[in-house]
């Protein structure tokens, strides 16, 4: 385990797996928390002696839902308008047959986040871009990155932050450092209604996101 020196600054960059922070949410706080200010929520981790150098944001991009893909736009568009990185994986559509009744259905499968969100940490590690790293993610299928970020770079120290309703031994166990994200956390990180992007574009919340608490 590494010790960061105290009276230094610490540089720190925040990995969101926005997959497992979205559906953590919204197990415990339903739709009340989901127009997050990621960058807000980030800077709310810091101790005096850090400074955030990025906020990395990785998520998939819905398909097939045109509610949903709308929503998911607006806040994408809004994490772009606050300074956070978004990095986008992809659905992939699985044909499932029930094999008693020969009914069929479309499914839909994350792909690439995991790996994403591995390769860009190791990335950040083998460079020294940063001395501590942040995941926001209960995801253990990420061990084998923490695991590679500890081999490239033994100086980093590795926090997770646990999404609501979410939880991970293996990673507790592996990580420097952890802490579970609560509401209050969230309704200190919450977007405005309308959010301007740096062109004058106007990005209003969705409405089914209701209004803030």
């Amino acid at each position: 385990m590494t010790h960061l020196d105290p009276k230094k600054r610490h540089k720190v960059i925040v990995y969101i797996d926005g997959f497992n922070l979205y559906h953590g949410i919204k197990a415990a706080f339903g739709d009340k928390y989901l127009w997050l200010n990621m960058m807000a929520m980030a800077q709310g981790f810091l101790r005096p002696e850090d400074d955030l150098l990025a906020v990395r944001y990785f998520t998939t991009k819905v398909i097939d839902q045109p509610s949903k893909e709308a929503r998911q736009s607006r806040l994408l568009k809004a994490m772009g308008a606050v300074g956070v990185e978004t990095h986008l994986g992809k659905f992939q559509r699985r044909t499932i047959k029930c094999h008693t009744c020969q009914a069929t259905w479309k499914s839909y499968e994350e792909k690439f986040t995991d790996v994403a969100i591995g390769v860009r940490m190791v990335e950040d590690a083998a460079t020294s871009q940063c001395d501590r790293m942040i995941l926001v993610s209960a995801d253990s299928d990420l061990i084998p990155a923490i695991e590679s970020v500890r081999r490239v770079n033994e100086e980093v120290r590795l926090i997770v932050a646990f999404p609501p309703k979410r939880q991970s031994v293996d990673l507790r166990k592996l990580a420097d450092g952890q802490f579970a994200i609560g509401e209050d956390t969230l309704r200190a990180a919450l977007l405005p209604p309308v959010v301007t992007a740096a062109d004058g574009y106007q990005i209003h919340r969705p409405s089914e996101w209701g209004a803030k608490p």
